[in-house]
């Protein structure tokens, strides 16, 4: 029974040494880290003019959806970048917030558009998925994406849209609300005047989806009309 127990403690304490060495390792590299440095993500997002949500829909009016997506994959790889080796910053951050909103959005303008990334394994498996509302809802996007032309002409008419600075931030959850749906309605008649009400209507969801994901109240049902 000694020479068992001998035997045991040669086979299995090196391992247990060298699992509390990769334990202690780990625990010292994450005293290392640094919260992580709230500027670096406002830097980030500056280069594309990201300081609300309406602004992050505004990049679907610009011009080159091509080399808009270049830019908010750039960005968004700077920031994954950022994040990766420090502490993260709490989800309910601002600029947490805009920084998914921004994820979002590369998701379903830059990754599933065609003309802009070329996923096609991606866009087969989308295709293939007919019956979810995933599939849906990227070919709402996709629809969308059609009417670029006319968004393009939306710019100035949305810029008209954006309600006054950190609306988004306030406390009480009414006034929230009734800016949210008069940026959303805003958008929906704009695009419904200019390229009619298919468009509008998609951009309605599409703003509605961004915004969402920034925008802080107890419950989003009241917020909706």
């Amino acid at each position: 029974a000694f020479w068992n127990m001998q035997e045991f403690f040669q086979e299995y304490l090196p391992f247990s040494q060298k699992e509390e060495s990769i334990i202690k390792k780990t625990v010292f590299t994450k005293e290392l880290k640094e919260v992580c440095d709230e500027k670096k993500l406002i830097l980030q997002l500056a280069r594309l003019y990201i300081i609300s949500p309406e602004r992050i829909i505004l990049l679907l009016t610009r011009k080159s959806l091509n080399k808009e997506c270049l830019k908010v994959a750039d960005v968004l790889q700077h920031i994954n970048s950022t994040i990766s080796v420090s502490i993260p910053l709490p989800v309910d951050n601002l600029y947490m917030k805009l920084y998914n909103s921004l994820d979002y959005y590369n998701s379903y303008v830059c990754l599933y558009n065609p003309n802009t990334r070329g996923n096609l394994e991606f866009l087969c498996k989308i295709r293939n998925l007919k019956s979810s509302k995933l599939s849906i809802m990227y070919h709402d996007l996709s629809d969308l994406i059609n009417y670029h032309e006319c968004l393009t002409e939306l710019h100035e008419d949305l810029l008209d849209c954006e309600g006054p600075p950190d609306w988004f931030e306030k406390t009480n959850e009414a006034i929230v609300c009734q800016y949210y749906n008069e940026i959303i309605n805003c958008h929906y008649i704009k695009a419904a005047l200019l390229c009619g009400l298919k468009p509008a209507l998609m951009l309605r969801t599409f703003s509605n989806e961004i915004m969402k994901r920034i925008v802080t109240v107890t419950s989003f049902i009241k917020c909706f009309l």
